[in-house]
This record gives structure tokens, C-alpha cells and sequence, in this order.
């Protein structure tokens, strides 16, 4: 059981690739000979991608994060608490720190509970105070908008939030909510493993 998550690295204006970059993701959980030869020629491939950053590994044991904008290469992770943005792993964007510090205080919650406030936590649509944002060169206005977890658009915007649990038996709860551009759920689609 594989997972891939990506996302876009910002810095300045949005990029464009000679790949998309979703082919990362269907590549990394498709991979005949496994996700660490998928990332090894990843790294062969990375400049044909814009700017992103990756989270992938198997539900049950090993995660690694790659970013193709630093020179670290593939980080295995050990068990622990990471933050993930539109910067590098655990930069303290505003949003990050918030979501890293709440689910702190939520993976307290008994299971029932915690699903709803995982979604709660990813629909908070509060922005950053100016002094907090990031400079990534698109203007502070854009910074702003940009700097709630749950981001509100006509055409650029949250458009589905996903929770992924496993219990100490092993048992994986994979949750996704989509909204519509007005932040209204259209559907919730849960899956267990």
C-alpha cells in the first residue's frame, strides 16, 4: 500500500514543466520495482518538473520527502511530526506551524473524534498576520490570501482535504471532503484499509 502526495514549490510566479507533475504521483504508487528505484529515477528526471515538493512511502513503514529546488536529494523520515507546504519540509510558514501545533493537541482526540476535527482543522480559512507572511515574490497581497490553510477562490482554491489515519492495529481510515469554490462540501468518500 502506497501513498504519494505533492506539492507545488512556490517561489515567484507559477511555473510551467516539460512534465506534469502529476505523473509524479501515479509514477511513485505504480512503480513496478517499488518506490525507492521510482525515486531514484525521479531524481534523474527532476528538472523536467516545476518546482515541487514529495512526500511518499507505504502506509505500513517507510516515508520520504524530495524536493526538486534543494540539494538534499530523498530524505528518509523518521517516525515524527512534519509540517509540509508550498516551501521545504517543516519551513515555519504561518499555516504550517498553526497545522503542526493543532494536531499536536488533536492526536489526543479518541479516533471517532479526531476524523471531524482533522477536517475542521484543514478547512480554517484564517490568514496570517502581514508580519507572519513569507516572501516568495508574488506580492503581499497574493501572500496573504495564500497564507490560510483552507484557501477561498473563483478559480484557484481549496478543492478537496484528505485525512489518512492508521490505528495501532494497522487499520487505515482514508477520508477525502470536496468543496465547490464557495467552500460548500459537495461529497466525503471514506475508505478503510
Amino acid at each position: 500500500k502506497r501513498l504519494a502526495l505533492i506539492t507545488n514549490y512556490r517561489s515567484g510566479l507559477p511555473q510551467s514543466g516539460e512534465r506534469s507533475r502529476g505523473l509524479i504521483v501515479r509514477d511513485m504508487v505504480t512503480h513496478s520495482d517499488g518506490i525507492t528505484v521510482g525515486l531514484q529515477q525521479l531524481q534523474n528526471q527532476q528538472y523536467a518538473y516545476a518546482g515541487f515538493n514529495l512526500l511518499t512511502g507505504y502506509l505500513t513503514d517507510k516515508f520520504y520527502y524530495f524536493s526538486n529546488r534543494n540539494t538534499s536529494g530523498v530524505l528518509p523520515l523518521q517516525p515524527g511530526l512534519y509540517a509540509l507546504g508550498n516551501a521545504f519540509l517543516d519551513t515555519p510558514w504561518p499555516k504550517a506551524q498553526r497545522g503542526k501545533n493543532c494536531l499536536k493537541t488533536l492526536m489526543k482526540l479518541p479516533h471517532d473524534l479526531l476524523i471531524e476535527a482533522l477536517l475542521t482543522l484543514l478547512a480554517d480559512t484564517t490568514p496570517a498576520a502581514e508580519a507572519e507572511l513569507p516572501d516568495t515574490g508574488i506580492g503581499l497581497e497574493k501572500e496573504k490570501w495564500l497564507s490560510s490553510i483552507f484557501i477561498v477562490g473563483e478559480v484557484y482554491g481549496t478543492r478537496c482535504s484528505s485525512v489518512i489515519l492508521r490505528d495501532k492495529q494497522g487499520q487505515i481510515t482514508f477520508l477525502e471532503r470536496t468543496y465547490n469554490h464557495r467552500r460548500q462540501i459537495i461529497q466525503d468518500v471514506v475508505l478503510s484499509i
